[in-house]
């Protein structure tokens, strides 16, 4: 399964976020964006859901996620 995650961070705390992100295991690919989100990471695995909320979710600076299961 793939998916996408479009992720908000606090003011001042994407570049941390982003670092810690790019470790995690099912993490493709992460980026910093500019917009209406902050961080679009490209996620690859079988538990998705778990990797966001018990992963992505608690990482501090993380304010709102928004995932995108690929679908085509």
């Amino acid at each position: 399964m793939k998916a996408y995650v479009l992720i908000k961070t606090g003011e001042g705390k994407a570049k941390n976020a982003l670092a810690k992100i790019r470790k995690l295991d099912g993490v493709s690919e992460a980026d910093g964006v500019y917009g209406a989100v902050d961080i679009v990471a490209r996620l690859e695995g079988e538990y998705l859901a778990d990797l966001v909320v018990d992963e992505i979710r608690i990482i501090d600076g993380v304010k709102d996620t928004n995932t995108l299961i690929v679908a085509l």
